[in-house]
Parts: structure tokens; C-alpha cells; sequence
């Protein structure tokens, strides 16, 4: 049987691209092995495969570790399939703020929330510690910090960055809006990443009845120097960017009305209806309720607790506004307004209270 010739190997089809001088490195110190008399014979091929595999593995551990909102909500929220398509879809730029590149990783708007998301990591792999300028200095790192640094978990940012000799600078990213077009409050949040960079998160409520089809605003991104033994701002090292965005706005994209089957009284309430609008960031719901003659006016606020669950009795997960509101201004006339997160209009529903002994079906 003839043996078969074996490929000539090509490292930079079998593998990502490499940085020419970091293949260079090593295809020189591969050519510079030299054979003693007493060593075992390596071939060439087998030494050219282990550079490869150096060159994959440096590959992984310089590549950014790339955060999103998933990284956020977890299991805790829902977030729907339509929602992760536009997050995906955003376009990614990277800013060079100060000794920081901040990237803009996501945005998300449907009328009635919008979303931003920036990830701030160190420029050119420098080592350094990066806090949210919404966060506490005093405050213990997070687990990934205290693993990556070699530091006991009860260490805080401050003292992190004293005993790991590193620069500690405060990050901060958000997008400011015409003031008339808010709804709501603002929302800030932040994911650390196992390599020391941080998520920075900006949601906005927002009215869908003055937000056109496109959102613009400003991106403001911050980074300060803090002084670890006096925990001051560091003078003249602060750098900020701004620039001007634009953001799509995805609108209604199905909707229904949901009426109680058999009996609508719950906790000293009656429920009209149930109107259902779906957007890619998930379903918002506002049920329309009329409180008993004996139903004391201050007790509104356990409306809150309320939640909907699908047709077996199992919650839904929650929507990624993160909050719920009521409207009483009519009452004994009340409208809570709260959001699932979910794919498609449900089929049918069931509407209980904080006891979750009793419920109205809906469909």
C-alpha cells in the first residue's frame, strides 16, 4: 500500500490570525532546536503542531472577553429571542478613553425602554482595577476580582489596588435623551468580567407616544484616576468622550385583549381586562381593575405583588424593564401595568395575588 503524502501544514488557514511577530517568534525558535547526540529525535511536524497549539491558546486568553445583558439577567429574567437578535445586530465601536477602551457593545429600544451597554477594559492589556462610577470603592471586589488578582474575597477596591499596585480607575457610560421624551426612571447596572473589565449598563424609561422611530441622544463615556490611600480623584487624569447616537426603535409588534373566565374578583378587586402589547424586549400587560367599596385606597401598593402565570400555573419570567407600575389617579378605577418576558402572546393566562391561593383565569 502506498502511503499517502502527508498535508503541508499552514498555520494561518488551521488557525485564527496570529500577529505576524508572534508567529515569527515562534516559527524561529521551532527552526532554532538543535539535536544532541543523546536526545530522542523530534520531528519537525509534531513541533510545528505544539507551536500551533501555543499559538491557539494565546489567542484565547488575549481575546476580550465580550459581556451583554445576558450576562446581566441570567435565569432571573426573560429575555426574549427577538430582543438578543437587535442586541446582537448592534454595531460595535471602540472608544479610547484616557488609559481605557470602552466599547459600545448593545443598544435596545422599543418605544418604551431603551438599553445601552459598554464594556470598559484596560488599553492594551495594561493591568489596572475598573470600578462603576455607580458602585462603592469601599465595597468588596467581586468574586472574579478577588480570583483574578489573588486577593481574599473580603478586600475592597480600594485596598485591592493598594496591595496589587495597580491604578484604579472609575468607569462611567450613559445616554442622555431629550428630557421630554423620559417615562419612568433611569436604571443603572454592571457585570464584571473574569479578565478585570466591566459592563456598563444604562436603561431608560420612556414615553412610546413621543419616541419616534429613531432615538437619538448622547453617549457619554467617563474614566477617572482614583488615589487608593486617599481615595481622591487623581488631578488631571480625567478623560471623557461624548458622542452623538442614534438608536432604532422597534414598536408594537402584536397585541391582544385578554377577558377573565368565570369569576374576576381578586384580593378586593374586580378585573376588566387585561391588554397585552408585545415589542422585541418582551410583553407589556396593564390590567384594568376596579377596588371594592371596602377596599382601602392605601392597601393599592400590594398590587405589586401580583403576578402572571401561564395556563399550568407557572410564573412567567420577568421583563427586562425591570419594575412595574400602577396608575390609581381614577379610582376606585386602577390600571397596574407589569411586563413578562417572553417569545408570544400567550395563549392564556391566570392573574394571582402575593397568597397565590387564588387566581382569575384569563383568555
Amino acid at each position: 500500500m502506498n502511503k499517502r503524502p502527508e498535508p503541508e501544514l499552514d498555520l494561518r488557514k488551521a488557525f485564527s490570525p496570529t500577529p505576524e511577530a508572534c508567529y515569527g517568534a515562534l516559527m524561529n525558535a521551532a527552526r532554532s532546536v538543535k539535536e544532541e547526540p543523546s536526545v530522542r529525535k523530534i520531528s519537525f511536524r509534531a513541533l510545528v503542531i505544539a507551536a500551533a497549539i501555543i499559538i491557539a491558546t494565546m489567542a484565547i486568553a488575549l481575546a476580550a472577553e465580550q459581556l451583554g445583558l445576558i450576562n446581566l439577567f441570567g435565569n432571573d429574567y426573560g429575555l426574549p429571542e427577538a430582543a438578543q437578535t437587535v442586541l446582537k445586530s448592534t454595531e460595535q465601536k471602540d472608544y479610547a478613553v484616557g488609559p481605557l477602551t470602552i466599547t459600545l457593545r448593545e443598544t435596545l429600544a422599543d418605544g418604551r425602554l431603551v438599553y445601552v451597554t459598554a464594556q470598559a477594559s484596560s488599553a492594551g492589556g495594561a493591568n489596572a482595577l475598573i470600578s462603576p462610577a455607580s458602585g462603592d470603592l469601599s465595597a468588596y471586589i467581586p468574586k472574579t476580582e478577588a480570583a483574578r488578582l489573588n486577593l481574599p474575597g473580603e478586600t475592597s477596591f480600594l485596598e485591592a489596588a493598594s496591595q496589587a499596585k495597580m491604578p484604579l480607575y472609575v468607569a462611567d457610560a450613559y445616554f442622555e435623551i431629550d428630557p421630554a421624551l423620559w417615562a419612568g426612571e433611569e436604571m443603572r447596572a454592571e457585570v464584571f468580567g473574569t479578565d478585570g473589565s466591566v459592563l456598563l449598563v444604562d436603561m431608560l424609561q420612556t414615553d412610546p407616544q413621543k419616541v419616534a422611530e429613531t432615538l437619538t441622544g448622547t453617549l457619554t463615556l467617563h474614566v477617572r484616576e482614583i488615589d487608593p490611600a486617599s481615595a481622591a480623584f487623581v488631578p488631571d487624569r480625567d478623560w471623557r468622550v461624548e458622542e452623538e447616537i442614534s438608536i432604532p426603535v422597534g414598536g408594537v409588534t402584536a397585541e391582544r385583549i385578554y377577558l377573565p373566565e368565570g369569576t374576576a374578583l381578586l384580593g378586593g378587586y374586580t378585573l376588566k381586562s387585561v391588554k397585552a402589547e408585545q415589542t422585541d424586549a418582551g410583553i407589556y400587560l396593564s390590567a384594568s381593575l376596579e377596588a371594592a367599596v371596602d377596599t382601602p385606597r392605601e392597601d393599592v401598593y400590594s398590587l405589586y405583588d401580583w403576578s402572571f402565570l401561564d395556563e399550568k400555573g407557572n410564573a412567567f419570567p420577568a421583563g427586562i424593564n425591570m419594575s412595574g407600575s400602577l396608575n390609581e389617579e381614577g379610582w376606585p378605577a386602577v390600571t397596574l401595568h407589569m411586563m413578562i418576558g417572553a417569545d408570544a402572546l400567550p395563549g392564556a393566562m391566570r392573574l394571582t395575588d402575593a397568597s397565590a391561593e387564588d387566581a382569575i383565569a384569563l383568555k
